[in-house]
């Protein structure tokens, strides 16, 4: 699977300071400053700056909810994240720079303080969207093999996974066959755990082809135990 560029990433942070710092080294050059005063004029107008906080954050997640509609879709993994997720530590580090200009406006204008407080949540959600992801994908504990398995088997994905929006999509379509009693994403590959009365072949079978349908087809099986 493609590298995820998830914020507890080794070296995002490191990534993300230097960034930032970068931005707002920039911002104080005389060249610049003429553009940072009037991104503070456009940033009081609330129509446009939702529409700035929403343009950037949307690209601060590489694209994530439009992956979850293309998923939806049966389309498979359009590649924003490989395209975008190395310049994340850039782009959230843009995000957090308009959220200070924002919100040292609305330290002197108390009417752009609630505007500004929707705002700071429209960048949080849209920025940290594949990271929402993850944990919603990491709530079952499948780490350890839970209690009431027949057996297991280990789907390979090859390189149809490309970023969180990917890996819940495959993990909720296994998850869904009743067969199926869990499933582990590691990697590019699916630890199936099936239930007692399953039917491993015929698991596997369905499993090939929904993952197929959605636009994620396995490449190879292993049996685990």
């Amino acid at each position: 699977m493609s590298k995820l560029y998830l914020v507890t990433d080794p070296g995002f942070a490191r990534s993300f300071a230097a960034s930032f710092f970068v931005i707002l080294a920039s911002s104080k050059l005389p060249p610049l400053q003429t553009t940072v005063s009037d991104l503070h004029e456009h940033l009081r107008l609330l129509p446009h700056s939702y529409q700035l906080y929403f343009a950037v954050s949307f690209l601060a997640s590489s694209c994530c909810l439009l992956q979850v509609v293309l998923s939806m879709g049966s389309f498979g993994c359009a590649g924003f994240n490989t395209v975008l997720g190395p310049a994340r530590p850039t782009l959230l580090a843009l995000a957090s720079f308009l959220q200070l200009i924002a919100w040292r406006e609305a330290a002197y204008q108390p009417f752009l303080r609630r505007p500004t407080m929707v705002g700071t949540i429209i960048t949080l959600l849209l920025s940290f969207s594949p990271e929402f992801l993850m944990l919603y994908a990491a709530r079952s504990p499948t780490r350890q093999v839970p209690e009431g398995v027949a057996g297991d088997f280990v789907l390979s994905l090859g390189d149809s996974m490309g970023c969180a929006s990917c890996v819940t999509t495959v993990k909720k379509t296994i998850e869904t066959n009743p067969g199926v009693l869990a499933c582990n994403m590691v990697n590019n590959t699916a630890t199936v755990y099936l239930r007692k009365d399953a039917d491993q072949e015929g698991v596997t079978r369905t499993l090939k082809a929904a993952l197929t349908a959605r636009g994620f087809p396995p490449v190879a099986t292993d049996v685990a135990t």
